[in-house]
């Protein structure tokens, strides 16, 4: 049975999946790092901005909290830390 899966979820879940092996190449390389953090945020952001994680009514109000969405928001935080800390960088709280 095949599950329909949307675009930007795909896209940003096989980015996602590149992790690993742009980390467990014998020589860590900095250009396949820096291009993997590009792809990750720029995958996100279009994941971003075509599925909503917490839906409001019009006075603000959480009405819906979609979890799923919200793991996605996780594991993409976690790799792009790791992906900074392997750059020392540091992160910005908030733009």
């Amino acid at each position: 049975m095949l599950l329909y899966v949307h675009k930007k979820k795909w896209k940003l879940t096989k980015v996602l999946l590149k992790f690993l092996d742009v980390i467990l190449i014998e020589d860590l390389y900095l250009n396949p790092l820096c291009e993997l953090c590009y792809e990750v945020s720029y995958a996100f952001t279009e994941f971003y901005d075509k599925y909503y994680c917490l839906e409001k009514n019009q006075s603000g109000e959480i009405v819906k909290i979609n979890m799923r969405r919200l793991l996605f928001m996780e594991v993409t935080m976690f790799i792009l830390e790791k992906c900074f800390t392997l750059l020392d960088l540091k992160p910005v709280a908030q733009i």
